[in-house]
């Protein structure tokens, strides 16, 4: 049995070459102005490992292998795959990109409510004319 340490290092070792490959397959034959995939911090590493039980683990473990072989068609199991996609989420890793990416939001609500005061004065305008 290996040591209890053991699994967490051999998945991050793993996250870290497979970061490292998609870093690599960005670079061929695709333009150079796309931006490479954002890696993972150890924190958000940890924070992942953290969330997945052993088992999970060795899951995470075998499909990272599997990718890092080319295989095409990887399955992953409901619960791990639900995990990934939150983590995923959290980490802006996602299509959407990340949930704060640092936009401001104050001029859109500042223009729906200038709206609807003008809208609000037109209508006073329009009554008090009547």
């Amino acid at each position: 049995m290996p040591p209890p340490g053991f699994m967490d290092d051999e998945v991050a070792r793993l996250v870290e070459e497979f970061e490292k490959s998609q870093g690599r397959d960005l670079g061929m034959g695709r333009a150079e102005k796309e931006i490479p995939k954002k890696q993972l911090t150890e924190e958000q590493t940890k924070a992942l490992l953290s969330e997945l039980n052993h088992k999970q683990r060795e899951e995470l473990c075998q499909v990272l292998k599997a990718q890092q072989d080319g295989e095409k068609d990887i399955r992953l199991s409901p619960e791990l795959a639900r995990i990934l996609q939150r983590f995923q989420r959290r980490a802006g890793l996602g299509p959407g990109g990340p949930m704060n990416s640092g936009e401001e939001t104050w001029p859109m609500y500042l223009g729906i409510v200038l709206f609807i005061v003008i809208a609000v004065v037109f209508v006073y305008i329009y009554f008090q004319e009547q």
